[in-house]
C-alpha cells in the first residue's frame, strides 16, 4: 500500500468525528463518545488480531469477518446483544461516511454491511424497585433545609413523570 491509502482510515476517522458528528449532524458529547469508543475498542480488536501498531491499520485488513469477530468478543465480555448492535451500528456509521467521502472505501463498507444485527435469544426482563425502597430512597433528604426540600421534590418529580436527569435539568 502507498503512503496516501495507509493514511485514509486514520483521516477519514478524524473527519468522521471532528466534521460529520460535531458540525454536521450537530450530535450530543456523549453520542460522540460512544461512537468513538466502539470504533476504538473496534481497531484495538484489529491491531491484536493482525499483530500490528494501532497506526498501521488500514482499510484491507477490516472485512466483515474481523467485524463479526469483534462483535462476537463484546458478547464474550458480558456485554449484551443491545451493545453488540449498537457498536455494529456505530461502526457501520463510519464505513457509511467513509464510502460518501471517498470511493476507495465503498467496496470495504459493502463488505462491513454483510454482518447482520443479531436478534436477542430471550427478551430483557425489567426490575423495579419495590414500593418500600422507594419509599425509602425519597425519605432520604433532610425536608427540614432548603436544599433537602429541594432534592425531595426533584427525586418527585423524577419518579413520577419518569423522565431523565438530563430532561429535568434542560426545563426552563
Amino acid at each position: 500500500m502507498n503512503a496516501i491509502t495507509d493514511e485514509l482510515l486514520f483521516k477519514l476517522i478524524h473527519d468522521f468525528f471532528k466534521v460529520y458528528l460535531t458540525r454536521q449532524r450537530q450530535c450530543s458529547a456523549h453520542t460522540i463518545k460512544s461512537y468513538r469508543d466502539a470504533l476504538v475498542s473496534f481497531l484495538d480488536f484489529v491491531k491484536q488480531r493482525k499483530g500490528v501498531e494501532f497506526h498501521e491499520i488500514t482499510f484491507d485488513m477490516v472485512d466483515s469477518k474481523m467485524l463479526a469477530g469483534y462483535l462476537d468478543s463484546v458478547e464474550e465480555k458480558g456485554c449484551g446483544v443491545s451493545t453488540r448492535n449498537h457498536r455494529r451500528s456505530c461502526i457501520r456509521a463510519f464505513y457509511k461516511y467513509a464510502a460518501k467521502m471517498e470511493p476507495v472505501a465503498v467496496i470495504h463498507c459493502k463488505d462491513i454491511y454483510k454482518v447482520p444485527k443479531k436478534n436477542s435469544t430471550k427478551p430483557e426482563i425489567i426490575s423495579y424497585m419495590s414500593e418500600a425502597a422507594v419509599k425509602a430512597v425519597l425519605a432520604q433528604p433532610d425536608t427540614t433545609t432548603a436544599k433537602g426540600l429541594r432534592d425531595q421534590f426533584l427525586m418527585i418529580l423524577l419518579y413520577d413523570t419518569g423522565a431523565r436527569i438530563q430532561e429535568i435539568m434542560d426545563i426552563k
